[in-house]
Order: structure tokens, then C-alpha cells, then sequence
């Protein structure tokens, strides 16, 4: 991935050449180092440092000394979170739109939602709303609502989203 959460822990992969496996293989991003692990010839793993929210430059070193850098950036944001929803609820059929309240909502293709482990249709609103169609299910009860505007950072907010059974 480009993109990840200004946490961290994102793992990219830099491919280049003359890769060899050491311990002195590292990854720069902006003035942070971090260590890298070698993947083949061609290719090196890292997993970003914490930073703060914007694009960063990223580099590799073979000795840890010397870092070349290709043009490569890395563009940190702020993980999404969720702080309320409209409806609350809705019918196990799904297909519910849900306004979902929260921030550090981007309007990108990345941008996405989940009702406990189920995936739901996000349409971006703007930095602290968006709408997600909840999906069907087939137990009644409540389940964790989180969001993601980078496609791989998922919040962990204590918000929920109740389905209820259908009046007979």
C-alpha cells in the first residue's frame, strides 16, 4: 500500500535491486528508521513507523548507512473512527442506509465500512459522515460497527448497530 495509519504498522513492500539478505537492511521514512526484511533481490519488507498525518518520502539501505531513495512516498492519515449512527438499528434483510458519524473520513476508492465481520456499501459524505448500507444477517443482536478510509486500518470504536427481527 501508499497509505496507511499515522499509528503505524502498515507493511510495504520497496522493490529495487541488489537486495541481499543482512542485518543491516533498513527503511526510511522522512528521518524515521525502521529495520527491513529481505524478501528476495528485488524486494525488501517494512513496517511504517508512528507518524504524523501527510506524505513522507521513503528509502532503503543495504549497509544502514546509505539510503536511496526513488521517488517513493508513503502518505500517512489519521485512522477513521466512529462515533454514532443513524439508524441505530435495522432489519436482519439489511439494506439499511446508516449514517455513520465519526472522523478522518477521505473520499477515495479505500474508503469503507463493516457490521461485525460484514462488509457494507460506504459513500463518502465528507470528513465526518459517511453512509453505509448495512448488510443482511441472519442473527438478531447487536455487532460492532468500524470504518476505514484507507482500506486496511479498521477502527475499534464501541459503537454498535443493532439488527432486530422482523415483525410477524
Amino acid at each position: 500500500p501508499t497509505h496507511g495509519s499515522t499509528e503505524g504498522g502498515t507493511r510495504i513492500i520497496i522493490e529495487g535491486a541488489g537486495f541481499k539478505p543482512s542485518n543491516s537492511l533498513e527503511c526510511r521514512f522522512g528521518a524515521d528508521i525502521v529495520p527491513a526484511r529481505w524478501l528476495s533481490a528485488n524486494a525488501v519488507q517494512c513496517s511504517t513507523p508512528a507518524h504524523r498525518p501527510g506524505s513522507t518520502a521513503v528509502g532503503a539501505s543495504l549497509n544502514g548507512n546509505e539510503f536511496v531513495e526513488q521517488g517513493l512516498f508513503f502518505d500517512y492519515r489519521v485512522t477513521a473512527g466512529v462515533t454514532s449512527l443513524q439508524p441505530p438499528s435495522g432489519p436482519l434483510h439489511g439494506f439499511t442506509k446508516v449514517l455513520i458519524a465519526g472522523f478522518g473520513f477521505v473520499d477515495s476508492g479505500a474508503l469503507g465500512c463493516k457490521f461485525g465481520q460484514e462488509a457494507g456499501v460506504a459513500t463518502f459524505v465528507n470528513s465526518t459522515a459517511m453512509v453505509c448500507e448495512a448488510p443482511a444477517t441472519t442473527q438478531a443482536g447487536g455487532v460492532r460497527v468500524s470504518v476505514t478510509s484507507n482500506g486496511v486500518d479498521y477502527s475499534m470504536d464501541p459503537v454498535t448497530y443493532r439488527y432486530m427481527p422482523s415483525p410477524l
